[in-house]
């Protein structure tokens, strides 16, 4: 394909912009909304964070997760099925995107200069007074709802701007043959897009001279500024690209097809268990999301620690946000050739490795520190804490960089070498495994944890044994899941081999 590709555009352009002049009216507003959309999530998902840790803590994500974004997950998702039966997609666009931006300034400029009146101090002081320590993370979440609020909106602009909306748009309108130039050129337009995202919002904080709530103020503006533009940039998009003319099904009602009801986790083990290939694919998505979700609220906490102050937190998970954009997207440019060279399973080990190699230094720092804690400060002139947050940060900027080019491609390709049927049959399950027992499980364990031991910091030891074994388990799956895959692949060269003498015989 990439061969294809540089004879077609040539060796540069075949990476950064394998399109047509034809095709530039039709993609570029495209890229320019996907940018639009990301770069207001990155904004979000570094303020979210620093408004709600810095206020409640690290201890109240694994609350969030289960009893905010869920629930509010499932009631969205019930709004949206709603919105699609009555009106077509262009209109549900612009009713979901404007419902998020007038919640985000009503957030900035009515709520949260009023979250004291809010908030409900008092009940929560007595469920403090009553519950066990435990349960410290849940009442956080309760005392702070409106906080609590704006982070899980923050999260499900995401799952719904993004993911539903944009990608169904793109999946409608962006045909079979088309779709692996411009999706290559658009996932440069999301990773871009993080990259000026977390420098934008430090450069937007600079300007506020260190008020945290001008700050919040102006970000938010920000992002509903961009957010009109995501908006017009849609409209002319289907006033003069994509025409009722030409793309009817945009236009009428249920413009994004019904989803199917997703499987129950019974039907999904029973259809995956038939098959090891497909339950390694399965294993491999559910590690990534159960150590990354396991590892980040404990990286988190300590950064809390190092970083009290809202505004210097911000500041930090900005500089993250920017570093996961520029990693991922030079990841992105070379993926392909770094498969041809070393072979999908080398690649695939890349992710779970970088893991491991950042979390040990991680959690090394973090019982050094506990073991001999004055002793690092005569060596160093950094404290074990702030060691061990870089590590953190070290380990989140390239997981999730591995994650949206290295692991997401060659998750993909193993679904290649199977028969068709199977493979859309199997998708579906894998994807419903990975992010319930991966997104979820993470949380599900902390609370357990956090109601018998009563802290994050003595979940530690058991969070770290965890991990190892999480990460163990991946690379023995991606290894098995290796061989099987070449197996797979040399069987289909042989057959297609074989078909093709046969026919070169006959004729």
């Amino acid at each position: 394909m990439q061969e294809k590709l540089s004879q077609e555009f040539g060796f540069v352009r075949s990476f950064l912009w394998p399109v047509h002049r034809s095709e530039f009216k039709k993609l570029i507003p495209m890229v320019i909304m996907l940018f639009l959309i990301c770069f207001n999530y990155g904004i979000l998902r570094s303020m979210k964070d620093s408004i709600l840790i810095t206020t409640s803590g690290a201890k109240v994500l694994p609350f969030i997760k289960i009893w905010g974004i869920l629930p509010m997950a499932i009631f969205i998702t019930y709004i949206l099925s709603k919105l699609n039966n009555r009106f077509n997609l262009e209109r549900v666009f612009y009713i979901m995107t404007t419902s998020f931006l007038v919640f985000f300034l009503l957030f900035a400029f009515v709520i949260y200069p009023n979250r004291d009146i809010l908030h409900p101090y008092q009940s929560a002081n007595l469920l403090e007074h009553l519950l066990p320590k435990g349960f410290s993370g849940l009442i956080a979440l309760y005392r702070h709802w409106t906080l609590s609020l704006f982070y899980v909106l923050s999260e499900l602009w995401c799952s719904f701007i993004l993911s539903t909306l944009f990608w169904g748009f793109a999946n409608a309108v962006i045909p079979v043959k088309e779709a692996k130039r411009y999706y290559a050129v658009l996932a440069i337009g999301s990773n871009l897009a993080a990259l000026v995202a977390g420098q934008a919002a430090n450069l937007i904080s600079g300007l506020t001279k260190g008020s945290w709530d001008a700050t919040i103020n102006l970000l938010i503006l920000v992002v509903c500024f961009s957010g009109i533009l995501i908006i017009f940039t849609f409209r002319w998009l289907n006033r003069n690209i994509f025409t009722p003319e030409l793309h009817p099904e945009l236009h009428s009602r249920l413009g994004i097809k019904k989803r199917k009801k997703k499987p129950s986790l019974k039907e999904s083990f029973a259809y995956l268990s038939k098959s090891k290939y497909l339950l390694y694919i399965a294993i491999l998505l559910i590690s990534y999301n159960l150590a990354t979700n396991l590892f980040e609220i404990v990286w988190k906490d300590h950064l809390h620690r190092l970083l009290a102050d809202p505004q210097d937190f911000n500041r930090y998970m900005n500089n993250v946000t920017s570093m996961v954009g520029l990693i991922s997207l030079l990841l992105t440019l070379f993926i392909p050739h770094m498969i041809e060279r070393f072979g999908w399973t080398r690649v695939a080990l890349i992710t779970p490795i970088i893991v491991a190699v950042t979390g040990i230094g991680f959690f090394s720092f973090l019982f050094l520190n506990k073991a001999f804690p004055g002793q690092f400060l005569s060596i160093s002139a950094l404290s074990p804490l702030a060691i061990a947050v870089f590590f953190g940060a070290t380990q989140t900027c390239l997981s999730k960089a591995a994650k949206y080019s290295v692991f997401d491609t060659t998750k993909e390709l193993a679904f290649i070498p199977l028969d068709h049927e199977i493979r859309l049959k199997s998708k579906a399950p894998i994807e419903v495994l990975g992010a319930r027992f991966g997104k979820f499980g993470g949380s599900f364990i902390y609370q357990g944890l956090l109601l018998g031991v009563g802290s994050l910091s003595a979940c530690i030891p058991m969070i770290s044994i965890l991990l190892t074994l999480v990460i163990s388990f991946w690379i023995a799956s991606t290894r098995n899941l290796g061989r099987l895959f070449d197996e797979k692949v040399k069987e289909q060269t042989e057959s297609t081999d074989a078909l093709t003498l046969s026919e070169a015989g006959a004729s």
